[in-house]
């Protein structure tokens, strides 16, 4: 399996160190012909995203990419998922500014208006609950907002939030969404992966680095793309092209 892509790598942009410059590098000695960083969006506490930020981020992609030699860096953005009405932390007028969106549960988000905290962020990320209708509130929250915004990727499905497979990447499926294997947090998808497989989704590779020799490193993913049998037609970053929702 030659892997040729990853798509969530994060920068000086969040909470990493590693520099635009240094992705490019790193992702050509790993023999990526493209790469997304994906850093956190502007609920996330410390670290999110600013207008600012985005701009000189995509300026920077834009000089490497200008250089036309592979890999050809994107710019995606790992939006949080901030209530169960699915409603997300990245205003509406920047996705024309993206190339990718991507969407995830993360716990150290800001209060915002405080609506469903106590319940989506605090009872899903700081306990682990397994309760019935946490789980269907959960997988109806992500539905609504893939259904309601141009996501792309879904992230670390599992992490944190649990939620019923089967509806969710049926819904993925139709429209387009990618599942992410993350290299971080593979064993949160790997329960639902067959099911995932019946649904017929579509994956994508996503190391989660914060360090810039972590990026494009699968080793995790590849033990379960073997396991599960997963296509490799059916995965971006190894035999299938990307293919990004209108923004």
């Amino acid at each position: 399996m030659k892997i040729t892509g990853d798509y969530h790598i994060h920068t000086v942009y969040s909470d990493s160190k590693t520099k635009i410059e240094q992705v490019f590098s790193v992702s050509a000695l790993r023999g990526l012909t493209d790469f997304a960083t994906c850093d956190h969006s502007f609920r996330s506490y410390f670290v999110g995203a600013t207008r600012e930020k985005l701009k000189a981020q995509k300026a920077e992609l834009k000089a490497g990419n200008s250089k036309g030699e592979q890999p050809k860096g994107l710019q995606s953005i790992e939006a949080n998922i901030l209530n169960f009405d699915g409603e997300i932390d990245v205003p509406c007028d920047l996705f024309s500014s993206l190339d990718m969106l991507s969407l995830g549960f993360h716990r150290f988000v800001t209060k915002g208006d405080g609506r469903d905290r106590k319940q989506f962020i605090l009872k899903n990320g700081w306990t682990n609950s397994d309760d019935p209708e946490l789980k269907r509130l959960n997988t109806a929250a992500f539905i609504k907002a893939i259904e309601k915004y141009p996501v792309d990727v879904l992230c670390h499905i599992g992490h944190r939030t649990k939620v019923e497979p089967k509806p969710l990447f049926e819904c993925a499926a139709s429209l387009g969404v990618h599942v992410e294997l993350n290299e971080k947090h593979i064993e949160t998808l790997e329960p639902m992966l067959d099911v995932a497989l019946q649904c017929g989704v579509k994956f994508i590779l996503g190391s989660d680095a914060h360090k810039a020799e972590k990026i494009g490193v699968f080793d995790r993913v590849s033990k379960a793309i073997e396991k599960y049998k997963i296509p490799y037609d059916k995965i971006v970053g190894v035999d299938l092209g990307l293919n990004v929702r209108k923004k």
